[in-house]
């Protein structure tokens, strides 16, 4: 059989959709009010780290917005004014 431990991984460069959709997905977070330093390359080239900082702005937006305050109770996904 073949010994996969034995080939060289090299890993594919990101395709232009990939990109696209990266870069799509920071400006949503930024939209909402995310603070996100990761760049496009971080999520195409799966830097763990990077990707686990964007969720941890992300669910501290959901926090900061009230979208998570009552548990299990009907979850508003929008800021309430007032």
């Amino acid at each position: 059989g073949v010994q996969t431990c034995a080939l060289p991984i090299y890993p594919t460069p990101p395709c232009n959709d990939q990109l696209e959709n990266a870069r799509f997905a920071l400006s949503c977070c930024r939209k909402i009010g995310g603070r996100v330093y990761a760049l496009p390359e971080d999520i195409t080239e799966v830097n763990k780290k990077m990707i686990t900082t964007i969720f941890a702005v992300l669910m501290g937006c959901g926090l900061g917005s009230g979208v998570a305050d009552d548990g299990d109770n009907e979850i508003e996904t929008y800021k309430q004014q007032g």
